[in-house]
């Protein structure tokens, strides 16, 4: 009986500690952020995971001194919100694509009336 419960208590952890590492970062209100889609990592060398993420930003909400746990390759789906990084605004729009470094903090807000919603694959090496 004992054995089982701690071989639960094991595969529960792995499961939690597996969610993803971004994941793991308690967000602020307004804030949402989904795995979409996970992908064998064998699809990449050297990656130890690659997964679709939704990263959601409801007007007035805002994410500081967000720090990737990888190369995210990112895309906009909807609205706008204003990036800083290293120092440089950066206003990311409906449409535009772009990559964000493993490492590299930036803050994100957004100041319109329209939800920025973004997608995003994560590679984590």
């Amino acid at each position: 009986m004992n054995r089982t419960i701690w071989l639960i208590g094991l595969v529960l952890m792995f499961f939690f500690l597996n969610s993803s590492a971004i994941l793991a970062q308690q967000l602020p209100p307004g804030v949402k952020l989904q795995v979409v889609k996970e992908f064998p990592a064998s699809l990449v060398p050297g990656a130890k995971s690659i997964k679709q993420l939704l990263f959601t930003l409801e007007p007035g909400a805002k994410l500081d001194k967000f720090i990737p746990p990888g190369v995210h390759f990112c895309y906009a789906f909807a609205g706008e919100a204003k990036v800083v990084l290293q120092g440089k605004t950066i206003i990311r729009k409906a449409g535009q694509h772009w990559a964000e470094e493993k490492g590299v903090p930036f803050s994100i807000v957004n100041e319109g009336s329209v939800t920025f919603v973004d997608s995003f694959i994560q590679i984590i090496y």
